[in-house]
């Protein structure tokens, strides 16, 4: 029976953490509202969910590739949606489906590209 490294579970859950904390910054606190600082802080979303994506590649490296592959997209779509959620509730931010496909692109990035040169 497949088993979730102890060590990548909790490098997960931290840097899970820390994207909650990011994404309960006010829209203020994180930059300028100006059209060039928004387009950065959107092409941020990719590089930072495909950490997560890595992370939880990692964590389920031990499991057969489609259980994997399967329960890292499960896991990482349901923070994904939930994250965008908790930020209807934040001051001068917002939900949005755009941050959503971001997130997603790079969690399929780390899924899709960085574990085929690794083996458990």
């Amino acid at each position: 029976m497949p088993r979730l490294s102890f060590r990548y579970g909790v490098l997960t859950f931290a840097y899970m953490g820390g994207l909650f904390y990011l994404s309960s910054l006010p829209g203020s606190a994180t930059g300028p509202n100006t059209p060039v600082w928004r387009a950065i802080s959107n092409a941020a979303h990719v590089p930072l969910f495909g950490g997560l994506g890595l992370c939880l590649v990692l964590a389920f490296r031990s499991w057969p590739a489609r259980q994997r592959i399967a329960w890292v997209l499960g896991v990482a779509t349901a923070y994904v949606v939930f994250d965008e959620w908790h930020q209807r509730w934040v001051p001068e931010r917002s939900m949005s489906l755009m941050d959503i496909g971001l997130d997603l692109a790079g969690i399929l990035v780390a899924v899709f590209m960085v574990p085929w040169r690794s083996r458990p």
